[in-house]
């Protein structure tokens, strides 16, 4: 993961689940991916708020970015 983003400057790369069910597992969780030390905070942001925000025209990524600047 933190070469694809990488490779992709943190954009278009979303994350997305199905959990949560029966048979689910730990991998690949929200927590796991803030935890990670490989991937640059932007990036976090990027995957888990802002690029999903902006594929679905959400004002809401920009409000965002806006009030940690």
């Amino acid at each position: 993961l933190p070469a694809t983003l990488e490779y992709f400057g943190g954009r278009g790369v979303a994350w997305s689940s199905d959990l949560p069910h029966f048979d689910a597992e730990d991998e690949g969780r929200p927590d796991a991916i803030v935890a990670h030390e490989r991937i640059p905070a932007a990036h976090k942001r990027r995957l888990l708020h802002d690029n999903a925000a902006e594929f679905f025209g959400l004002e809401t990524a920009k409000a965002v970015r806006a009030a940690a600047e």
